[in-house]
């Protein structure tokens, strides 16, 4: 069975068997994208308090940041799942959100006092985790939306002027690392014995035989 090394599509002879995949890829995600989505529009406005706490003169500017941007754009996908669009928009959907909250998040940490910083780059850190695994993204759209949002922090890290060098040589490092793991972990990517996503792979097969008997 031929597998594209980068899209993890279906190819050659097997090329019929991608639809299907992903009409079945969609409906057993359906139920939890709606409720990661759900979750992570409350954790998103949840997070305002701490703004107010870390940030008290400008938590103004990040609140129109959060409220008016990030809290918006997860609230935006979410409707999308209830409309018949979801199985084509669904994963452009979620990969352009990826991308659009993370850059609300770059700019809070730009924004951010020196010693703050730190704070707000594990609010980047949780949305790297939240779409490796949580959001159901493939593993294409996973990894260029994210690998997009780290190539724009470390160019906004790099010339900034007041960035503390260390923090930029870490921070990235760090960065890097946890995606590597995150591509290694996120759904619709190959497994082999032993890794967490054996489960689905093996689902994946038995709907390739289905289908291969179906034709």
């Amino acid at each position: 069975m031929k597998i594209h090394p980068l899209s993890l599509a279906f190819t050659g002879p097997h090329r019929s068997l991608e639809p299907h995949f992903r009409d079945y890829y969609f409906q057993s995600s359906l139920r939890q994208v709606r409720i990661s989505l759900a979750i992570a529009s409350l954790f998103l406005a949840a997070y305002g308090l701490f703004d107010a706490i870390a940030v008290p003169e400008k938590k103004y500017v990040f609140w129109a940041l959060r409220f008016g941007v990030a809290c918006p754009i997860s609230l935006a996908i979410l409707s999308i799942t209830f409309t018949r669009y979801a199985g084509r928009a669904l994963q452009p959907a979620l990969s352009t959100g990826t991308m659009g909250i993370g850059l609300v998040v770059i700019a809070m940490i730009m924004l951010a006092p020196i010693e703050k910083q730190y704070a707000y780059l594990y609010g980047l850190v949780q949305l790297q985790f939240y779409v490796y695994t949580f959001a159901r993204l493939r593993f294409v759209w996973a990894s260029s939306s994210f690998g997009f949002v780290i190539l724009v922090y470390i160019f906004c890290t790099a010339t900034l002027n007041n960035f503390p060098r260390d923090h930029h040589i870490s921070d990235v490092a760090f960065l890097l690392g946890t995606n590597i793991i995150g591509m290694l972990a996120v759904p619709g990517r190959p497994g082999c014995p032993g890794r967490p996503d054996a489960c689905r792979c093996a689902r994946r097969t038995q709907l390739c035989h289905r289908a291969l008997h179906a034709t």
